[in-house]
């Protein structure tokens, strides 16, 4: 217990570092790679399907909306269109990554740095986490507080449920880590809408109904004061879901460790930041000299059955 407890304090001490207030890692590739191994085709055919899904729902959901431009004025469906980027772009990302990887020499260190498609990818991440789970919880929450009958139909269901599990159950999925620091990305995206929504309202805007409002916690016409005051709340809320997340995340991560996948993650990365040496090698059965190559990361007692020299 003793030991445990030291183990989870060094992590958080390294967790809270400044370097992990914007996006770094040791290892840029993990971003594209499942949590429970390394590449596979199976993964990239998974990223593509569920690209392809959303977008293909997108597009029937905004050409069959009856009031035209104004399916633009909800939440879930910023939040839709965040959630279709996310999976186009990392489902580009792991095939591209997929691809270039097999090309790639032994030991040739795929990516140097964690390029801006990489920060994107991992900042959209960030926001659908915490929005699914805020979108669902306010959704059904604020209905049964206003005692509304929400019409409970597939299209509303999936909206306001399904999706919400799909994100938690990718998030055991994806190899992206979530960082303790990042608590201040998950706000933007309710900020940003806040921001329309006034502006909208100051514009003249109306709902499909009519009314000056898209919800009504954001009614700037009836009480400016308490609107602000549910942003903050949302704000606050939407941060600590971003912490529970960051539980998620590392539950994921102990699982993976305490599984053979973990030893298979080491064994890539071992091969990509170390180039296979070149060894020569006098087998002792018929004494031709072979030239073989023996990655540096070998077991000590497979190496010891050669007589080695370093060339």
């Amino acid at each position: 217990m003793a030991q445990m407890i030291k183990t989870l304090l060094l992590g958080l001490r390294e967790e809270l570092t400044s370097a992990n207030l914007w996006f770094k890692h040791d290892q840029p590739r993990r971003l594209l790679e499942p949590q429970w191994g390394g590449r596979s085709l199976g993964y990239v055919a998974y990223r593509i399907a569920i690209a392809l899904y959303f977008t293909i729902v997108i597009l029937y959901d905004g050409v069959s909306y009856a009031y035209g431009w104004k399916w633009f004025i909800f939440l879930t469906d910023w939040f839709y269109i965040l959630l279709t980027f996310q999976a186009l772009f990392l489902g580009f990302a792991v095939t591209f990554h997929y691809e270039r990887a097999k090309r790639a020499t032994p030991g040739e260190s795929i990516y140097g740095s964690l390029a801006w498609p990489l920060q994107l990818i991992w900042f959209l991440q960030n926001l659908i986490l915490s929005g699914a789970v805020l979108i669902t919880l306010v959704y059904w929450g604020w209905a049964i507080y206003e005692e509304v009958d929400k019409k409970i139909d597939l299209p509303n269901v999936t909206a306001h449920g399904l999706i919400t599990l799909y994100v938690l159950t990718d998030s055991f999925i994806v190899g992206i880590p979530v960082r303790l620091l990042h608590f201040y990305q998950p706000p933007i995206l309710g900020v940003s809408y806040a921001t329309f929504s006034w502006v909208y309202w100051m514009c003249g805007g109306t709902d499909p109904e009519g009314r000056s409002y898209v919800y009504s916690v954001l009614d700037f016409s009836s009480s400016p004061t308490v609107c602000i005051g549910y942003i903050c709340m949302l704000v606050v809320f939407s941060m600590f879901l971003h912490l529970c997340m960051f539980g998620l995340c590392k539950v994921r991560m102990i699982m993976c460790e305490s599984t053979c996948c973990h030893v298979l993650c080491c064994m890539d990365d071992a091969q990509e930041a170390t180039p296979p040496v070149m060894l020569t090698a006098m087998t002792a059965k018929d004494s031709l000299v072979d030239l073989v190559v023996i990655d540096s990361n070998e077991e000590p007692a497979k190496k010891s059955l050669l007589n080695v020299s370093e060339v």
